[in-house]
């Protein structure tokens, strides 16, 4: 009897560690969903900052494009004036845009070097981002695998959990189910050194020889598990 309570312990234990796995199935769906998002958010972020700053560069350039055309017809203009005075006004006007013109240049460089810099730092993101899709695709079929290979062990331990339980007398099977639902499925300790392997309650002197006499079921009055010895 005693070597098929302990038959019972050893898948009531493999049957709860399986649990615990599938239990943290979602939780590393979840860590894994938060690192994809958090990957996806900074590759947005890195596309919007190119995005941004290409509007930029263009903004520039069409402002140096009017600038300019503003310059030539000023230098033409200047071509057709009558006297002095016309003549350094429209000097003026020329040199105003001509300035206007090399200022913009230096700072249209300038936005091509950032956007050189962000371009780079977005080509980076973005090759990082693909290969973490990668990865999580990769993940997500692993935990899925993962998942539905605990559902089949599980089912097969409970089909040998019921096999077992069916050699069991009616008395001592009864005794054990009502055990194992009151301790959440552990319903059988091992006895070590007079104490609960449950617990870890020193049992009385008394109560750990009539367990290693095994010709009875007994409880531990501290965790009301069954206490088994295995020789």
């Amino acid at each position: 009897m005693f070597d098929i309570l302990n038959s019972l312990r050893i898948i009531d234990e493999k049957i709860r560690e399986l649990k615990r796995k599938k239990k943290n199935t979602p939780e590393n769906l979840v860590s894994l969903k938060k690192s994809l998002m958090e990957k996806e958010r900074k590759f947005n972020e890195k596309k919007n900052n190119v995005e941004d700053h290409k509007s930029k560069e263009d903004k520039i350039k069409d402002s140096i494009t009017d600038q300019k055309d503003k310059l030539k017809k000023a230098e033409t203009k200047l071509t057709e004036v009558k006297n002095a005075k016309q003549y350094q006004a429209g000097l003026k006007e020329v040199s105003q845009l001509k300035k206007s013109v090399s200022d913009m240049e230096k700072q249209e460089l300038g936005l091509m070097t950032q956007g050189e810099e962000l371009t780079k730092a977005f080509s980076d993101t973005e090759n990082e981002y693909r290969e973490f899709c990668k990865t999580y695709e990769a993940g997500l079929i692993k935990v899925k695998d993962s998942y539905n290979l605990i559902e089949r062990d599980l089912v097969d331990l409970a089909d040998e959990r019921e096999s077992i339980l069916n050699l069991l007398t009616d008395d001592v099977k009864q005794k054990y189910l009502k055990v194992h639902k009151n301790n959440s499925g552990h319903a059988i300790s091992l006895l070590s050194n007079g104490r609960c392997g449950a617990c870890n309650m020193m049992l009385p002197p008394q109560l750990c020889n009539q367990v290693l006499k095994a010709d009875s079921v007994h409880i531990c009055p501290s965790c009301q598990r069954i206490v088994i010895h295995i020789s």
